[in-house]
This record gives C-alpha cells, structure tokens and sequence, in this order.
C-alpha cells in the first residue's frame, strides 16, 4: 500500500484520478488484503501425542522387540485421506 501511495504522489501511473485519500479510504472500508495474507501466514505443528498405554499389546509382541515406537503420518489427496 505505501508503494501504491507513492505512485500516485509522484504521478508515476499517467492519468491516474485516485489520490492518496482514495487509497487509505478503501483501505479503511476494504480492509486488508486477506489473499496475500492468507499465502504468508504459517502454518504451525500440531503437538505431539504421546500414548503410554500398553493394555492391548501381546506380551509375546513387549518381550520380542521391546520398547515400540510407532508413528503414522496421514496425506490427504483430493480430500482422501491415505
């Protein structure tokens, strides 16, 4: 918005009837600009889960390997979860 504002102050756009009020009115009245703020905003982690429950694991499975660590991720294609 301030590189806008200081095209149309140095009349560097020909024939341009806005002037710097125009921009900071529709400013005001618009709001930002929610798409370029939607593509920079970040998207954080989610926290981790952690399960210390062994109920319904063999003991045969504990005894074989030990202590287990088991992750999934889940990749969504065209809203399918796979």
């Amino acid at each position: 918005m301030a590189d806008y504002i200081d095209y149309v102050q140095n009349n560097m756009i020909p024939s341009c009837p806005i002037t710097k009020e125009d921009i900071i009115q529709a400013e005001d009245i618009l709001g930002p600009n929610l798409v370029s703020l939607k593509g920079k905003t970040v998207r954080k982690s989610p926290e981790r889960v952690v399960l210390n429950s062994l109920d319904n694991l063999p003991n045969e499975l504990l005894t074989a390997h030990g202590n287990v660590t088991i992750a999934i991720d889940i990749m969504y294609i065209n809203g399918i979860p796979l």
